[in-house]
């Protein structure tokens, strides 16, 4: 991949997962939280808030991973752990976006899905004969 294909798709990841990243950083800043929470009085949305930040956590990891084979230009291996960190945060994001007020917000959980359909298309791009 040239330098300014790879340059253009950072630019596109930084837009697509850049603001859901953040507020995926702030929920994990919170985390201590959510595991004292738990004990506590039952209520709240804790348990799903730590549940999305650990699925989040799982699939920003699958994502990087992917990316950095994108753009090293190496087929992705996609091992089942890593589809089922896609798969978790595809869920964390969607759920997210359906628990957001409609408008922009649900905008901003949902394109994180976008980015990643791109990406998973790049890679196999790549890793086909002759791609």
């Amino acid at each position: 991949m040239t330098r300014v294909r790879s340059g253009w798709l950072l630019v596109e990841c930084a837009v697509l997962f850049g603001p859901a990243l953040g507020i995926w950083l702030l929920g994990l800043f919170f985390l201590p939280v959510m595991l004292i929470s738990l004990g506590g009085r039952p209520g709240g949305d804790w348990g799903l808030g730590l549940c999305l930040v650990i699925a989040g956590g799982w699939g920003v990891a699958s994502v990087a991973n992917l990316l950095r084979n994108v753009v090293h230009e190496r087929p992705w291996p996609g091992t089942g752990l890593q589809y089922i960190g896609l798969a978790l945060g595809t869920a964390a994001t969607l759920i997210a976006a359906g628990r957001a007020a409609p408008g922009w917000l649900a905008l901003v959980f949902a394109a994180p899905v976008l980015g990643m359909v791109h990406l998973l298309v790049l890679s196999r791009r790549k890793g086909a004969p002759g791609g």
